[in-house]
């Protein structure tokens, strides 16, 4: 499909008529994944964090990851639908908990133990890692990677699709929406159920 196209039904997916009040759309993007990412968050006027804290040597600087507060129209928002759809360049989130306290909750994820309790990087912001590891979590690990998130969205492995896990009454949900045939119905997944009665802590 004609990225122009593509990007376009992203981006009513992104900000469809049915979403909550005040809640707001970002992206998690991996400045790892291309130069052009550093260079267009240093650029955009949208809100903006370093999910790494303190001064970081200009290498790391511009390979880290940024969450961004979009605004549909901006040349930001643009260049991830039209460039980085399909390149795992980051993730979409949509939340009402504004940019400070997201960021804050994302860090959380940074780093993980594993069963040696050994410190891994945890690259969760890329959507390769996302869209595998989100349907084996246990309702536990549901509720406390989306705390105040409500709708996670990404490219699936065909990028003509996307890929969304939704909260819902309790519920996560996956929804695979084809961007080619936007009157096709969606496939949708039960991922876990009681999620949200499951405690989850907040770093």
């Amino acid at each position: 499909m004609e990225k122009e196209r593509l990007a376009d039904r992203i981006r009513t997916r992104l900000w469809h008529p049915d979403r909550p009040g005040g809640s707001c759309m970002y992206a998690l993007v991996d400045g790892a994944r291309d130069d052009r990412i550093y260079r267009a968050v240093v650029a955009t006027y949208d809100n903006k964090a370093c999910l790494y804290s303190g001064v970081l040597a200009p290498e790391l600087e511009m390979t880290a990851p940024y969450l961004v507060e979009l605004d549909s129209g901006s040349r930001f928002t643009a260049l991830l639908l039209t460039e980085g759809w399909g390149r795992a360049w980051g993730l979409f989130l949509e939340c009402d908990a504004g940019l400070v306290n997201l960021r804050k909750h994302l860090r959380q994820f940074l780093v993980v133990l594993d069963e040696k309790n050994t410190r891994l990087v945890f690259r969760y912001y890329d959507p390769r890692v996302l869209r595998a590891f989100l349907p084996t979590c246990t309702p536990r690990q549901l509720a406390q990677l989306f705390g105040p998130v409500q709708r996670w969205a990404m490219e699936d492995e065909d990028p003509e699709k996307a890929l969304e896990f939704v909260r819902e009454k309790g519920m996560v949900r996956m929804v695979r929406r084809n961007l080619a045939q936007p009157a096709e119905p969606p496939e949708v997944k039960q991922v876990a159920s009681g999620v949200f009665d499951q405690p989850h802590e907040e770093g």
